[in-house]
């Protein structure tokens, strides 16, 4: 099956070609790429590819430049998707959407499922909704994930702040306690959407780590992972941190993953365990007793077309291990973390390189990176700042 990733720099988009790769053929495009907020670009990158299934993980996460340049957030996070989405159906592909537990205001007195009704409460969490409702009014074969607290060994995210500064010095490290999650480790994640296509289950879906726990508990878990005094973190409020991240976030954001489940899908792995998978990866010595880190995605045989599959009785036995904001959180002195870590691209990073070989890969296991930009490709030009 050809697979098409946009915004395959980010955390997500990186676990997405890999999760893929191995079965499927991918092309994997950056925000340098192709600029999805760009109709000409998007539907030349498509053509040019012509892709079964696309996979959506480009947007514009920074919560505060959202509330700043309310055009460019919107521009990406809701005409991006929406031009996606007449790519899709102009190739009859399939089209997954990352969206965000921030198009919820918070203000419930537990975690959202997926038949509760959003209620943005900042430009992020508009532009989001946005893009979401666009996908499945107009693709013919979609699904949109909410996720949230997406974290992994690509920097910047919150896990990873967590660490580097609990591992330099010994200064108490101000997080806030008032914000609530569901951590999700990025492969996790990946996996799970990679489980989801094959039920052919198109609609809206939750999927993030199983449980809530706060920005500050989630900090106390990261540092005693990876052996460092977990009693370092001091609970603040939101409100401390206001002036750093002005812009609004819910208070509570945990997901009820309802629907996931309900579609017989694995739910993903809990924050510890996550946690227990980020600090395996990054070959730290500690890890919590009992958890073993997530395995590494194995190379599997060539997957059922998702186009039109046959719905499954039960949960597939390959959805072991699917799962973001990470801004809300600070230490004493800020964080420059305003990237939620969901599906944002850093500018220089590279999606997963196709290996070199003399021999070319099998069609069904390749990487196809696309390193000539969408007017190589008979398009407009991209435009610059459109992810973070």
């Amino acid at each position: 099956m050809r697979v098409a990733v946009f915004g395959a720099a980010g955390q997500l988009g990186r676990e997405l070609v890999r999760a893929f790769s191995g079965s499927h053929a991918v092309s994997a495009f950056t925000r340098g790429d192709c600029d999805v907020a760009d109709f000409e670009a998007v539907m030349a990158a498509c053509l040019a590819t012509g892709p079964e299934l696309i996979l959506n993980a480009s947007a514009m996460t920074t919560v505060d430049a959202c509330e700043k340049d309310v055009d460019t957030a919107f521009a990406i996070n809701a005409m991006g998707p929406r031009n996606l989405a007449l790519a899709a159906n102009h190739l009859g592909a399939t089209l997954v959407h990352i969206s965000t537990d921030y198009v919820f205001d918070g203000t419930a007195d537990r975690p959202y499922d997926e038949w509760d009704r959003p209620n943005p409460i900042s430009v992020y969490g508009r532009s989001k909704l946005g893009g979401e409702r666009d996908v499945l009014d107009l693709a013919d074969r979609s699904y949109v994930v909410r996720t949230g607290v997406v974290f992994s060994t690509k920097a910047p995210n919150f896990a990873l702040a967590i660490l580097d500064r609990g591992g330099s010095g010994d200064e108490a490290l101000a997080v806030v306690a008032d914000q609530i999650g569901s951590p999700t480790y990025a492969p996790h994640l990946a996996a799970g959407i990679k489980a989801l296509v094959l039920t052919g289950r198109y609609g809206l879906y939750h999927a993030a780590g199983a449980g809530a726990c706060s920005r500050s508990d989630m900090a106390r878990v990261l540092l005693e992972a990876a052996g460092h005094d977990p009693a370092r973190v001091q609970d603040v409020t939101s409100d401390v941190m206001a002036e750093a991240y002005p812009a609004p976030r819910p208070k509570m954001a945990a997901l009820e993953c309802r629907a996931w489940r309900l579609a017989g899908l694995e739910p993903l792995p809990p924050a510890q365990d996550a946690v227990a998978a980020l600090v395996a990866e990054l070959g730290l010595p500690s890890l919590p007793p009992n958890v073993a880190p997530a395995p590494e995605p194995a190379a599997a045989a060539p997957e059922p077309d998702p186009v039109s599959p046959p719905p499954p009785a039960s949960a597939p036995a390959s959805a072991a291990a699917p799962a973001g904001t990470d801004d809300a959180a600070t230490s004493l002195t800020p964080l420059d973390l305003d990237v939620r870590g969901t599906d944002a691209a850093a500018p220089d990073a590279a999606p997963v390189p196709e290996p070199e070989s003399a021999a070319p890969p099998a069609p069904q296991a390749s990487v196809h990176v696309i390193d000539a930009s969408a007017a190589d490709l008979g398009a407009g030009g991209t435009r610059e700042g459109s992810e973070p």
